[in-house]
């Protein structure tokens, strides 16, 4: 591959690291209740949870509206973010940080791509296939039927 083709992916790549970066800043530490000492509080389960709009956090940033969901795709892809709470509207959403963005797992995940479309077509032509062959087999027993009638 040539500098030229890895532009987009770079890109996409540096997209996710400038995002979670900004999501690491405004977060704060995740309270696992459920560990808790009752004497002491609430303890820290070892994760940040960031709270707030996405979108508003893409326009922060400078980045075009359509990124949105290459991103944070990209991001879930790769187990960096994980969304615990989905937002809309007044609501915000809450997204636990597991881990920051490395390229070998952005590599990894880009692999995982399906050619949705590559796939779809070839399920096209194997139910034309498949189309024809009976077809053919109609003909055939019916040239037998004829056959058996006329001896």
């Amino acid at each position: 591959m040539t500098d030229t083709d890895d532009r987009p992916m770079k890109a996409l790549y540096d997209h996710c690291i400038t995002v979670f970066d900004e999501m690491f800043k405004e977060a704060e530490p995740e309270v696992d209740i459920s560990i808790a000492d009752v004497n002491e509080g609430e303890a820290p389960s070892g994760y940040m949870i960031w709270t707030g709009h996405t979108t508003q956090l893409f326009a922060r940033l400078g980045m075009a509206t359509p990124y949105y969901t290459t991103v944070m795709q990209a991001l879930k892809k790769m187990s960096c973010v994980e969304q615990v709470k989905r937002g809309g509207g007044n609501s915000m959403s809450k997204w636990r940080l597991v881990r920051r963005p490395e390229e070998e797992f952005f590599e990894a995940a880009e692999k995982l791509k399906k050619p949705v479309q590559g796939g779809q077509k070839a399920l096209e032509q194997q139910v034309r296939d498949l189309n024809q062959r009976v077809l053919t087999l109609e003909d055939m027993v019916q040239d037998l039927i004829q056959a058996d009638k006329v001896a």
